[in-house]
């Protein structure tokens, strides 16, 4: 019973750092108090008084220099007190004040030694508790990371060992449509997974960069939802919008904005029960555009409100991976919203009671006059009317034989090979348009065979394009100095091919 009154006692001390210094305070008082009343009143005059000095000492030692040069007044005025008797205790001699002014130098620095200790070993208490609780929400990210890996790697090796299966037996009932189109579903699940990680770390080395265009705020939504409505669908959640009443432009990253909305409605998706509800909604707000996404869900517990847009923050593990999600996306949200120069705000009235996020953009986004209300569309020659020669140079085969087999039936005459040498020597026999090179080859790695087919007259002015596992800003760069026009991270889809081809 008195340990627990005791731990009650600590947590209502310190859950504020005011708590801490009246604390201090108090201490030093009852202390200088209680030395002043105990010791004999003429101390102060014999070698005793090295006894309240060290108490002052000890004072402004634990508490600092406020609590220190307090309780040296206070104990001057307690030993006059009983000494001289009030109200002549208020009256000092020349010595006494030359007494009390050699103290207080003395209590100073050791008071202000004691704020220094008292204040670094605060900050060190507050980055310990911050470190322990990054490096346990870290481990629970790691551990859902690790389980919406594994998620998907089932059925891709069940598809697989099935598609074997029917190779090997002829006869046998397989729907190899329907196998094609689940593996297809968890490869984009994987996809999104590791896109997802590799935004939120280029946006926190800043490396990521808006590419901004005038588009219709009701455009973003749109795309939003298309992007969204297989997660609402499969949950059977209503969904309701509200366009803005009149036309608003707004010059942002179309892909990066959408990307917001998109995480919104996903959540919104994720944690609402079937059935449930979900509403968006869009307007001008005092020259600031406001969209608004409501749902019906799981709510926000007041604790976590502050924290849901936190790298690591989740919600109960539980629920979390009941659901699915590395819980990044909120994370991505904000800081994609704050690149746009907004803010985006989490609102809830407990847990069960829904959720609103509110994502704000800035006026200086917002165009006047208001311009069409669709973008311009660019018509764009088909891949078999190109019927371009591409070279496909990678060292892990498979995915060199498979992405020339996409391509070809884009139209695109392909050649993968699987290194440099073979390349440079097959080049001039193909006389390719495009190189598709990978960078992290043995022997020849894809910069330096980049270099090598620029120094080719024939190939000065062709287009190379990395198809590489490296992102990094340092990576780009490097493929810029080595030649390549564009750079692109696996996997890579076919249609971002077609748009690098396009524009050349």
């Amino acid at each position: 019973m008195r340990s627990e009154l005791w731990n009650r006692a600590a947590r209502w001390v310190t859950a504020r750092p005011s708590r801490v210094t009246l604390l201090n305070y108090l201490i030093s008082i009852l202390a200088v108090v209680g030395t002043s009343w105990l010791l004999p009143a003429n101390t102060l005059g014999d070698s005793r008084g090295i006894v309240p000095f060290l108490v002052i000492v000890a004072c402004a030692w634990y508490g600092g220099l406020g609590p220190g040069l307090l309780s040296l007044v206070v104990l001057v005025l307690s030993f006059h007190l009983r000494t001289k008797g009030f109200p002549d205790c208020l009256v000092f001699s020349r010595q006494e004040l030359v007494m009390v002014g050699v103290l207080g130098v003395v209590i100073g620095p050791v008071g202000w030694a004691g704020t220094l200790r008292r204040r670094s070993h605060e900050v060190a208490k507050r980055q310990d508790r911050e470190l322990r609780d990054l490096h346990r929400r870290k481990d629970e990210f790691l551990a859902t990371l690790a389980h919406e890996l594994r998620n998907p790697m089932a059925p891709l090796r069940s598809g697989l060992e099935v598609l074997r299966l029917a190779a090997e037996r002829p006869g046998a009932r397989v729907d190899t449509g329907q196998i094609r189109l689940m593996m297809q579903r968890q490869v984009d699940h994987l996809v999104r997974l590791i896109d997802d990680l590799l935004e939120v770390s280029r946006i926190n080395t800043g490396k990521i960069e808006l590419r901004r265009m005038q588009v219709e705020i009701a455009e973003v939504i749109r795309d939003a939802i298309e992007a969204s409505r297989p997660h609402i669908t499969a949950a059977k959640h209503e969904l309701s919008v509200v366009f803005p009443d009149s036309p608003i432009v707004v010059e942002v990253d179309l892909a990066r904005l959408t990307q917001v909305l998109t995480n919104l409605l996903n959540n919104a998706a994720k944690f609402t029960a079937p059935g449930g509800h979900i509403a968006l909604s869009a307007s001008l707000d005092q020259h600031r555009v406001r969209i608004v996404v409501r749902d019906t869900g799981i709510g926000i517990s007041p604790e976590m409100l502050p924290r849901v847009f936190d790298m690591f923050a989740q919600v109960p593990s539980h629920v979390e991976r009941s659901q699915g999600g590395l819980g990044v996306g909120l994370s991505l949200a904000r800081a994609l919203t704050e690149q746009h120069g907004g803010m985006i705000e989490a609102f809830s009235e407990g847990p069960g009671k829904g959720s609103e996020f509110v994502v704000t953009l800035p006026e200086s986004v917002v165009v006047r006059p208001v311009q069409n209300n669709a973008r311009d569309v660019t018509v764009r020659q088909s891949a078999k009317e190109l019927g371009r020669r591409i070279l496909i140079v990678d060292d892990n085969a498979d995915a060199a034989l498979s992405l020339a087999m996409l391509l070809s039936a884009n139209g695109y005459q392909c050649q993968p090979v699987n290194d440099a040498l073979t390349a440079l020597n097959a080049a001039p026999q193909i006389n390719p348009d495009v190189f598709l090179l990978d960078i992290g080859m043995p022997g020849m790695n894809g910069y330096e065979l980049a270099q090598r087919l620029r120094a080719l007259p024939q190939f000065r002015n062709s287009l190379l394009i990395a198809v590489t596992g490296w992102g990094k800003e340092e990576d780009r760069q490097k493929s810029r100095e080595a030649g390549f026009d564009y750079h692109l991270v696996k996997p890579v889809s076919v249609s971002a091919i077609h748009e690098l081809i396009d524009k050349r």
